[in-house]
């Protein structure tokens, strides 16, 4: 016997409707319902799914009951995988963090020993300058300590409206203005001495392979 097919009262072998065909016949019924108007389409939508719910009987509630049990496992289903997504994206970020104390330890050792390359039975391991842009130092605080100029360089930049930085290096982009880092780098590299920023030095981070 078909899973859609079952045996009614009388012993006549007749086909259950699948959700699918269920909701098609009630769309169909809503959408005749739209084509009228005022008392005739109230009386009209009443009596349809009046006639059509007795029509299907206990059949509908077991289809929705059981499609809504599958929501539900779904959506348990999601959150359970989602709480243990995050749960390993926590263990990845601390392990990465524990990568990266054991780097720096050990890069610092080799900088203080003056050891810039090793090869041990499994690994070399060097010390090699940071590629890219040389990084941007700026000023946040000068005066004079003991009687000498002194001056402290950060690398974040100065709030804009703090009055540090020229208007010729702030540019406007829309509602907001900002510190021009390219108009900066360009004035550093052609020479020009600014008194609010200065290169740094590249780092050097470690390598294993």
């Amino acid at each position: 016997m078909s899973a859609q097919s079952i045996l009614d009262t009388d012993g006549v072998l007749v086909r259950k409707q699948s959700l699918f065909e269920i909701g098609q016949e009630l769309e169909q019924i809503f959408d005749a319902y739209e084509q009228l108007s005022g008392e005739e389409a109230d009386s009209y939508i009443a009596s349809a799914l009046e006639q059509y719910f007795e029509k299907l009987g206990t059949d509908l509630n077991a289809k929705l009951d059981g499609y809504c049990g599958l929501i539900k496992t779904f959506e348990a289903k999601a959150k359970i995988r989602k709480e243990e997504a995050q749960r390993l994206i926590n263990l990845a970020a601390t392990d990465e963090n524990n990568a990266k104390r054991l780097k720096k330890r050990l890069q610092d050792w080799m900088e203080i020993t003056g050891n810039q390359k090793l090869e041990t039975t499994f690994h070399k391991i060097w010390t090699q300058a940071n590629g890219g842009l040389a990084p941007l130092r700026w000023v946040m605080d000068h005066g004079v300590i003991d009687g000498q100029w002194c001056v402290e360089w950060v690398p974040e930049a100065p709030p804009v409206d703090a009055g540090i930085v020229p208007e010729q290096f702030i540019r406007v982009i829309p509602e907001q203005r900002v510190i021009d880092n390219e108009a900066v780098r360009n004035a550093l590299n052609e020479g020009e001495e600014l008194d609010f920023v200065k290169f740094g030095e590249r780092g050097f981070s470690l390598r294993i392979k």
